[in-house]
């Protein structure tokens, strides 16, 4: 293992070093082809309707609806297509710069044209996505809350969806031809490969995942301060306000919205003129959504208490923007269970739901700590035969790729009639009796029954370890040990090859 470690960690800095030399860009992404509604998301998290030939790069999300898809095509050559009710991220996309690369002709290589990184996260949804021959020195990954999976020139389907009730995530990786390896959250087994016509579930505990979000809806704020001829305005606190809302009140002109929102800070894309005291209005733009504050890390910012109270429900701080009715916060001497009732914004007093005695400079913390049930701490990995109609679906998919070759579409559909059926699933004993159930015919010579002395096929079935890594048979893929030993074993051959051909002057 320690071989393979050094073995690995040399590859990775002659992949740094290589690109390092190289004059990495960003990667171009276009949309080939759209149906239905879908969404582009900038950085910013402003939304627009997805346009066949619109160029974005990374840092962009794509959201799918009910019955939309998209056909994304990636400067480097690969497509992705978007399923419905899908949600992903071009989290990272840098390319060596290349005279190869014709904008609205990506898919016209048939390999890739320089090397490239590339992450793409599913959110939540399904891909089916086709690479081409990489550079040796490229990475292209799929990554979901549940695992990573590593993509070698393949055709491939990668599919997450989230278990809210456990926080598990269930990620589908399946592969119709060439290679593909993934690592799954919680498991000590290392990369697990998956082979063409097989596909890997998994389910994994949840190591990241993007914050559920809630509709915008208008916002009523009653300004603290003045302004004069000013786009800057702060405010006591900016839960619920979006990058978009349209400011509306007396004096305000029409097309005032926020540019920025940033500790507690709005800038405008225009400057104002307000009184303080003045009731304004926050009016998000069709579509807009926003993360809770609960949900956010600055919600945890420490509050200090401004004067000192004594068996008192109001007490006053130096800041109350992290605070809102019904939160419950904690401090030196409080007793348990303390509600905020009512904040006022302006004199930052803060009312609680019982009385308190407590010291001028005493931090106060908004509890926001939600119990969680318990994550599973082994996942569960299961490796089987990709079915025809599993490979026919996506052999469908890719067909309706416009920036496809035809070839890979016939090699796809060819792929998926020669598929032969999956083995029908024995009956249980249990089920033999009922009805629809199969019983063995006892009238041929072997009664449909399996032979007692030869071992039950699993070649349908295969569950590579999950405990630290124990050897695992059937299935074709080998136990994850034999693949690192027979790794290992081939480094090492090749090291004492190169050992003999030029000794070291040092004989270590």
């Amino acid at each position: 293992m320690k071989i393979y470690t050094r073995y690995f960690a040399f590859s990775l800095f002659i992949f740094s070093s290589a690109l390092c030399h190289a004059a990495l860009q960003n990667g171009k992404v276009q949309v080939a082809i759209t149906k239905g509604q879908s969404t582009l998301i900038n950085p910013q998290d402003i939304k627009e309707p997805i346009a066949s030939g619109k160029l974005f790069e990374q840092g962009y999300k794509v959201e799918t609806s009910k019955d939309s898809t998209v056909e994304l095509c990636l400067s480097n050559g690969s497509t992705v297509l978007v399923n419905p009710e899908t949600l992903v991220e071009i989290r990272t996309f840098r390319q060596v710069a290349s005279s190869l690369i014709v904008e609205g002709a990506y898919q016209k290589l048939d390999k890739e044209p320089s090397p490239s990184v590339v992450e793409i996260f599913v959110v939540r949804g399904k891909i089916i996505g086709e690479v081409r021959k990489l550079n040796p020195q490229s990475s292209f990954t799929i990554k979901s809350p549940a695992g990573v999976a590593r993509i070698r020139g393949t055709v491939y389907s990668v599919e997450y969806n989230k278990n809210k009730s456990t926080r598990t995530g269930n990620m589908e990786v399946a592969c119709v031809k060439g290679s593909v390896e993934v690592t799954v959250n919680g498991s000590n087994s290392g990369p697990v490969p998956v082979e063409p016509g097989r596909k890997m579930n998994a389910q994994a505990p949840i190591v990241e995942d993007e914050k559920d979000s809630v509709p915008a809806v208008p916002v009523k704020i009653v300004l603290p301060v003045s302004l004069v001829k000013s786009p800057q305005l702060s405010l006591p606190s900016t839960e619920g306000l979006v990058v978009g809302d349209e400011i509306k009140g007396p004096g305000i002109p029409s097309g005032v919205k926020i540019e920025s929102i940033e500790d507690g800070k709005i800038k405008l894309n225009t400057p104002i003129t307000l009184d303080a005291g003045t009731e304004v209005v926050f009016d998000p733009p069709p579509g807009a959504t926003y993360v809770p504050a609960t949900d956010k890390k600055e919600n945890l910012k420490k509050g200090v208490i401004s004067d000192s109270v004594t068996s008192k429900n109001v007490i006053k701080l130096e800041d109350s923007q992290n605070l809102k009715p019904g939160m419950k916060i904690r401090a030196a001497g409080f007793p348990v269970d303390v509600e905020v009732v009512s904040v006022d914004p302006i004199t930052h007093e803060v009312t609680l739901s019982v009385p308190v005695t407590v010291n001028a400079g005493t931090e106060i913390l908004p509890v926001t700590d939600v119990p969680l049930p318990p994550a599973i701490t082994n996942p569960t990995i299961t490796i089987t035969r990709l079915g025809p109609d599993e490979i026919k679906t996506i052999s469908d998919d890719i067909g309706k790729g416009t920036s496809l070759p035809p070839k890979l579409k016939d090699e796809v559909k060819d792929i998926a009639d020669k598929t032969p059926p999956l083995k029908p699933t024995a009956p249980k004993d249990s089920d033999k009796d009922k009805p629809g159930s199969s019983k063995p015919d006892e009238n041929k010579p072997d009664g449909n029954k399996p032979d007692e002395n030869k071992p039950e096929s699993t070649d349908d079935t295969t569950k590579p370890p999950t405990n630290g890594g124990g050897s695992t048979s059937g299935g074709g893929t080998g136990g994850i040990n034999n693949v690192i030993d027979a790794i290992n074993n081939a480094i090492q051959e090749t090291i004492e090859k190169e050992e003999q051909k030029n000794p070291s002057p040092t004989g270590g």
